[in-house]
């Protein structure tokens, strides 16, 4: 049963579904002209440096918020009261992981970044990259307390949004200056996320307050709450970093063992197909609300007819443009990002092909988290990321971004197909695509 502040949660989720859906659509959009940006404006092996110390950033940074931004948004929905007392003492457990982090990825970045020709001059910009752990962090964890206290699309752009509109911004200008170069684009990453954090935080205060959230604000922060939640914290984050690891391993895995021209290739194919997992991105946005009312009422009839609608829509609406894709890969790329990134045209093709399976099997990873199946997802991502150190390392090794398109397109097929067994078997629940009649 929900409590009346958890319906009220899920009230507000719903009556913002719009409001998140265009915040999401500018997130992918910025996301994807900040790589076409990059890509014109630094030349393919500046690009895969780039890409590179985002990809290690990002994945620090999910261990760098150390699970608040999942605790936060449990703790909204038992209302405000305290509230900022709690994000206080999160503040603080995110300042103290990422400061473990950000020494951890100095460290990377300066090799990685120190075989750049283009950045002679500057041998400490690995430690300055770095330290946009911080805000990247803190930006996650104001974003979640934002969704979770009703100003979602202001959350979303926290989380999303902000760090690529500001590096696409700022790099078009200094590109049609003829000033933009690797260290430029570097030197923005760390300005936009700092930029995040600048607005994200003091809105994420005020927005609490406004709730009524001050209440028991302390002078220092509760040693209680870090004995009570450091275990499930620590649990949290150990999902979050698995996934984002998961998430960014064709990127984190090409660049250990292949080059940064192979980085850029899979990245700005990357970019281009994840334009047909869209759709269900968005879907997201507003399904997690009334796929948690059903499963709670014991509806799962009304559940797999609903995922049906889902899944039947998203696979009409993005048939044809992968179809394009697969059909005019060289032609995709070279339009879009020049010449010198053909040879990701081959890469392209294998990462739809991937994302189609995506789409037809539904939405996955957020049923099997909202219908008591965790601990299953969890094991699902320990193998899929075993498979990419043992096969996606070895197919990186020896055939770069193609190799990495491969194992990315393996992975994805085993990780549907056996995540749509389990919820079919566990909870008699159809997420992928059928035809209609031929399930239960």
């Amino acid at each position: 049963m929900f409590n009346n502040a958890a319906r009220a949660g899920l009230a507000r989720l719903k009556s913002s579904s719009l409001d998140v859906i265009v915040v999401r659509v500018a997130a992918v959009a910025v996301s994807f002209l900040m790589a076409l940006v990059l890509s014109r404006s630094l030349g393919v092996a500046d690009t895969g440096l780039f890409f590179l110390a985002y990809s290690v950033l990002n994945v620090a940074a999910a261990f760098g918020r150390f699970g608040t931004d999942n605790l936060v948004l449990r703790i909204s929905a038992n209302g405000p009261t305290g509230l900022l007392r709690d994000i206080w003492s999160m503040v603080l457990i995110v300042l103290v992981a990422s400061s473990v982090a950000f020494v951890v990825v100095g460290f990377v970045l300066t090799a990685v970044l120190g075989g750049s020709v283009n950045l002679k001059e500057f041998s400490g910009l690995g430690w300055i990259v770095a330290s946009a752990v911080f805000p990247l962090s803190l930006s996650v964890l104001s974003g979640s307390a934002l969704r979770g206290n009703g100003k979602i699309a202001a959350g979303t752009f926290a989380e999303l949004g902000t760090v690529p509109a500001v590096i696409t911004l700022a790099q078009a200008g200094l590109w049609a200056a003829g000033l933009a170069n690797l260290s430029s684009a570097l030197w923005l990453l760390t300005a936009a996320s700092w930029a995040a954090a600048a607005w994200s935080l003091p809105l994420m205060i005020s927005t609490i307050r406004k709730r009524g959230g001050s209440a028991g604000l302390p002078t220092a922060p509760r040693t209680s709450f870090w004995r009570v939640n450091f275990v499930r914290l620590g649990s949290m984050m150990g999902s979050a970093l698995l996934i984002y690891a998961i998430t960014w391993a064709p990127i984190l895995v090409l660049g250990v063992v292949s080059s940064e021209s192979e980085v850029a290739f899979f990245t700005v194919a990357q970019r281009v197909a994840v334009m047909i997992t869209f759709v269900t991105t968005v879907q997201v946005s507003f399904m997690t609300p009334q796929i948690a009312v059903l499963f709670t009422r014991g509806d799962i009839a009304g559940l797999n007819r609903y995922l049906r609608r889902a899944v039947l829509i998203s696979s009409a609406l993005v048939a044809v443009p992968a179809l394009f894709l697969i059909v005019f890969p060289a032609w995709t790329i070279q339009v879009l990002f020049g010449a010198p990134f053909a040879p990701a045209s081959g890469v392209l093709v294998l990462l739809v092909i991937a994302s189609m399976l995506t789409v037809l099997g539904g939405q996955i990873g957020s049923l099997m988290i909202l219908c008591d199946l965790e601990r299953p997802l969890l094991v699902l991502n320990v193998v899929a990321g075993l498979l990419w150190i043992s096969v996606g390392g070895w197919l990186s090794s020896t055939s770069g971004a193609v190799g990495a398109g491969i194992a990315t397109l393996v992975v994805t097929a085993l990780t549907v197909l056996t995540g749509a067994i389990i919820l079919q078997r566990r909870q008699s629940i159809t997420s992928y695509l059928t035809v209609k009649g031929s399930t239960p």
